[in-house]
């Protein structure tokens, strides 16, 4: 077992020293030019979704404008969803006040004593506004909109809300002409963690009170939490009323500024990050073909959206954990397809949780028919409906049109569909020539089901299958030799890890490969079903068309008769003939093959029964030879 330690990546905002895995920097320093050059006073937003990065981006500026030596602007953070714990409506808003004014104090009385009776003045206005929360509180308890609020703080014992703002342009014009600062920049954070219409309300507090000279305010917002917040007043939003959010949203905020998430460079966080979590090896790391279509699956479902990517990797570390303490892999001998398989399920997982529930209950997806359509409830479509889906290549495959459905009672899916469509083809593109589909999928997922958030009835058997495979094969591993024929002087064993077909490869006496058999060991409805197969490669496609060259079809049929012999001895079924197919670019344009053979056992006790045991060894050596035979020939067809 790997004494690697796995990292696990911390979701916080990224701090000012840290590297730039995204790419974003030169917005940053534009907003940061935009800023020293402004007018005051003035409101910018940071909008974007939650996840996208807006505190990250804050702190950065927070370190370039206020932190650094000589800088010009004193800073005051305010994280609004700590305010608002555990507090009322009216409560929030009075404590975000208090802490404000707070702040603006402190550094005013730092500076020096008349300064220092500056701030006390506006703190006992500050006190006074205070002491009316209670009455607001009752007032809000008893139906009083809350948008209300400052207006009842204004009446409170004739102290106005004008007058703490004007005692507050005072104060902050006195500080900033005692300094070599120029003015103050608020960061107010994580108003999308907050209910909306409290968000908004905090807005117009804002607006009304601290809309000073010498101040920048900037907000970590998303215009989606605004529409939300406005819709008590304005309704749900519709084309006729989408001015009225526009102009609110407008009347708060003078800079829009939206996270550049399409902008973000994601392959050297992800890169970086598969390998510190000990995902991909030091070859992997520098494969950008790998490397690529780990960012085509990423944009097909994450996207990038910085939380999301920290969750997929903690996902991906504990995953690797489990592998290792359970013995089910070997470092370094995962397959690529295996790896980019598994990247993408988790992917799914994470993204689409719906769609990943339905692959775990039909794995081999590219068999999704009407059956399928029936067993998830989804409506039939309609002739039309059929033809136009068609027309599209993301639509034209009858388990694409079953996705279709699946997604479009979902309006986040519905959203979304050609990105799923997308995600699966390229999984189904990364499945090995010769893989029962459902059978791949089944195995890969069990490596990921651990992590899945989702609620199933009844339990899941996650082990089962893996405890059968894994002792099968240490059976294999230690019996084999003796069944050994020539020419084959050894094998080897892929790894015990269990997110793929097994492997065994005939040796010579120098341990060169002579072939390779793959055996898969599955579970279903209580039984227990053992594979084996393997896909060849016939013929270079620019060569020769295997499909029509008589020669190669007469080959073929002979190795039919060879294999179907060695399955009628052992009790196996064929499940496929050796017809050759069209190889795209594995590595190169070819003409494959795959012979291939199941058996169907009660259960384990049935399959594990000594007579059981040996026959398997002597089919996989059998199969093994037919293998060797009918590539010796091939060779001889096309030297």
């Amino acid at each position: 077992m790997s004494n690697k330690i796995f990292n696990s990546l911390i979701d916080v905002p990224r701090r000012a020293d840290q590297d730039d895995l995204f790419g974003i920097d030169k917005y940053t320093d534009a907003l940061v030019q935009f800023i020293e050059m402004t007018n005051t006073p003035i409101t910018i937003a940071i909008q974007g979704e939650w996840g996208s990065g807006k505190t990250s981006l804050m702190n950065k500026i927070k370190d370039q404008l206020c932190d650094q030596e000589g800088k010009r602007f004193y800073p005051i953070w305010l994280n609004t969803w700590q305010y608002s714990l555990m507090k009322s409506e009216a409560e929030t808003l009075i404590s975000i006040i208090n802490g404000l004014t707070n702040e603006i104090a402190d550094i005013a009385t730092a500076k020096n004593n008349k300064l220092g009776q500056m701030a006390k003045r506006s703190l006992g206005i500050l006190n006074k506004i205070a002491g009316a929360s209670v009455k607001v509180a009752v007032n809000a308890a008893t139906g009083q909109n809350v948008g209300e609020i400052v207006d009842a703080l204004g009446d409170a014992r004739e102290t106005t809300i004008l007058k703490l703002r004007d005692s507050l342009n005072d104060l902050i014009a006195n500080v900033v002409a005692d300094s070599d600062k120029t003015g103050f920049l608020f960061f107010i954070d994580d108003l999308d963690r907050i209910d909306p219409p409290v968000a908004v309300n905090i807005l117009e507090l804002l607006k009304n009170i601290f809309d000073l000279d010498n101040c920048i305010f900037i907000l970590a917002i998303d215009y989606d939490v605004v529409v939300k917040g406005l819709e008590p007043k304005f309704g749900k939003l519709t084309d006729k009323n989408e001015r009225e959010f526009r102009s609110f949203f407008d009347k708060i905020i003078q800079l829009p500024f939206s996270m550049p998430i399409a902008s973000y460079e994601i392959s050297t966080f992800l890169s970086n990050s598969l390998k510190d979590i000990g995902y991909l090896n030091e070859a992997d790391f520098h494969n950008k073909e790998m490397l690529d279509k780990l960012s085509v699956f990423t944009n097909h479902s994450l996207g990038n959206n910085p939380r999301s990517l920290k969750r997929l990797m903690n996902t991906l570390s504990l995953i690797e954990i489990i592998n290792k303490v359970t013995m089910r892999s070997v470092e370094n001998e995962d397959s690529d397809s295996d790896k980019l398989v598994n990247y993408a399920l988790v992917c799914t997982q994470i993204a689409y949780p719906a769609i990943y529930k339905a692959l775990c209950e039909e794995p081999d997806f590219i068999s999704w028919g009407e059956n399928t359509a029936n067993k998830f409830k989804l409506r039939k479509l309609e002739d039309h409906e059929i033809e136009n889906l068609k027309k599209s290549e993301e639509f034209d495959e009858e388990w694409e049109q079953v996705l279709f459905r699946l997604c479009e009672n979902d309006n986040y899916l519905s959203k979304r569909v050609f990105n799923i469509s997308s995600l699966l083809n390229s999984i189904k593109n990364e499945i090995p020539d010769g893989e029962d589909v459902g059978n791949y999928i089944s195995a890969i997922l069990e490596l990921s089901s651990v992590t899945d958030v989702q609620a199933f009835v009844g339990p899941k058997k996650i082990g089962d299958r893996a405890e059968a495979q894994l002792g099968f094969r240490e059976f294999v591993d230690s019996n084999i030799d003796s069944k050994l024929i020539e020419p084959f002087k050894g094998v080897n064993l892929s790894s015990g890890e269990l997110s793929r077909t097994q492997r065994i490869w005939f040796n010579d006496e120098d341990g060169k490969h002579f072939c390779e058999v793959r055996f898969l060991i599955n579970l279903s409805n209580g039984n227990l079903i053992f594979s084996i197969n393997d896909p060849v490669y016939v013929v270079d496609a620019t060569k020769c068309n295997a499909i029509e060259d008589p020669k190669y079809q007469a080959l073929l049929s002979n190795y039919d008769s060879k294999f179907e012999s060695v399955y009628e001895k052992y009790g196996f079924t064929a499940k496929n003939k050796l017809v050759p197919g069209l190889k795209l670019n594995r590595p190169k344009t070819g003409y494959v093959t795959n012979c291939k053979a199941e058996r169907k056992y009660q259960n384990e006790l049935d399959f594990y029964n000594p007579e059981n045991l040996n026959d398997i060894l002597e089919i996989m050596v059998s199969f093994g030879h037919c293998m060797y035979e009918l590539l010796v020939d091939l060779r001889e067809l096309n030297p």
